[in-house]
């Protein structure tokens, strides 16, 4: 189990490096990728709970017919950030692809230093947001998108010990607005 878990951190981690490893000039503005993208899932993999064994192991899911679009809107916000690259600011909204439902607002997780909380800031191309437990980071340069769900592994497993399980999605994106 150990290994399986150890696995699944080591694969997160180099597929975020892999994605946030885009290169830019620390003098320019990143360009506006302002728009809507429709982002399919290929990959999942997280942890489900078992209950013969008590122990929390590694598994993969299902995402044949998962689908999300992500909405990025640029404030018009720019500036230069804590490590001395210039950022733009978005505003970013998701949501499940088909869904009725107005997408769900994601606040900026690499805002802060005086900035507005809600806004995402874009260093290159990459851009990452929360949205309650859930983790997304989009980079439109290269159509791609990554969810982190951090979910149930956190809660007593006693009750419901496979709703909410963790797990990470890789998606392939295109700008469809």
């Amino acid at each position: 189990m150990k290994r399986a878990y150890a696995r699944f951190l080591i694969l997160a981690a180099l597929i975020g490096l892999a994605t946030a490893a885009v290169g830019q000039d620390q003098d320019e503005v990143p360009p506006d990728y302002s728009g809507t993208y429709y982002c399919k899932s290929f990959a999942s993999g997280g942890l489900r709970f078992d209950k013969q064994s008590q122990q929390w192991l590694s598994t993969t899911f299902d995402v044949a017919n998962d689908a999300h679009t992500i909405k990025l809107v640029a404030t018009g916000k720019t500036g230069e950030g804590a490590v001395g690259m210039k950022y733009r600011a978005y505003q970013i909204g998701v949501k499940q692809f088909g869904s009725k439902d107005e997408p769900s607002r994601c606040f900026g997780s690499n805002s802060g230093f005086g900035n507005d909380p809600t806004d995402a800031l874009a260093y290159g191309s990459v851009l990452t947001c929360r949205s309650l437990t859930t983790l997304y980071t989009i980079d439109p340069a290269l159509n791609r998108l990554q969810i982190y769900f951090d979910g149930g592994f956190m809660r007593d497993t006693q009750d419901s010990p496979n709703k909410d399980t963790p797990y990470i999605v890789v998606a392939k994106c295109e700008k469809i607005d």
